[in-house]
């Protein structure tokens, strides 16, 4: 056994050694305890006494220690456990991925201002040009299809939210796909045809 900095007393061992009838086997055995626990030394004295009661003491005293020593190498203690290769290559991959994730959304919104672009530059052809009209409602649309529409199940939590009745949501679903309603806004227009439905 490695030497301790600490260890646990427990009452058990403080009970048997109450029983010693002779004051320095007592002694003896706290000595014996300290040595185990402190110093990894066995007894190794002729008291039958302390062999007794360190017998049964000492498988106690490991156990505590080796489950000590995982909480520790598991860190329950508040530490952090130790690395290892597995969890460095994780760590790396997960690395990966948040800067594919961050470089993803970069894109998308360049994308999204180069849409924006074109419209303006169609929007600036078209004025005094009603046949540029044509290109403006391609740029538009290439724009609605950038998007994202919402699905029947976020249009149904959202009136269950607001406490909107009488719509179905599959309905009002498909006139967003139809782009009767604008995808963008199309809480909006959910609250708007609620309130004339109350009226």
């Amino acid at each position: 056994m490695k030497k301790a900095r600490n260890s646990v007393l427990f009452r058990s061992f403080y009970e048997a050694v109450q029983e010693i009838p002779d004051k320095e086997d007592q002694l003896e055995a706290w000595q014996a305890y300290g040595a185990y626990c402190f110093e990894g030394k066995s007894y190794s004295g002729k008291s039958k006494w302390v062999k007794l009661i360190m017998k049964t003491t000492v498988p106690n005293i490991d156990a505590a220690n080796k489950r000590y020593d995982a909480a520790v190498k598991n860190g329950k203690k508040g530490g952090r456990p130790p690395e290892n290769q597995n969890n460095n290559q994780n760590e790396n991959q997960n690395d990966n991925q948040n800067e594919n994730h961050d470089i993803d959304k970069e894109k998308d919104k360049e994308n999204d201002k180069d849409i924006d672009k074109d419209i303006e530059e169609e929007n600036e052809r078209r004025q005094g040009h009603p046949e540029v009209s044509i290109i403006a409602n391609l740029a538009e649309n290439k724009r609605m299809d950038a998007i994202e529409k919402p699905l029947t199940t976020q249009i149904s939590d959202y009136m269950i939210q607001n406490h909107i009745e009488g719509i179905n949501p599959a309905d009002f679903y498909q006139e967003v796909i139809d782009g009767k309603i604008d995808p963008e806004n199309w809480r909006v227009a959910l609250l708007q045809r609620a309130k004339e439905g109350e009226k």
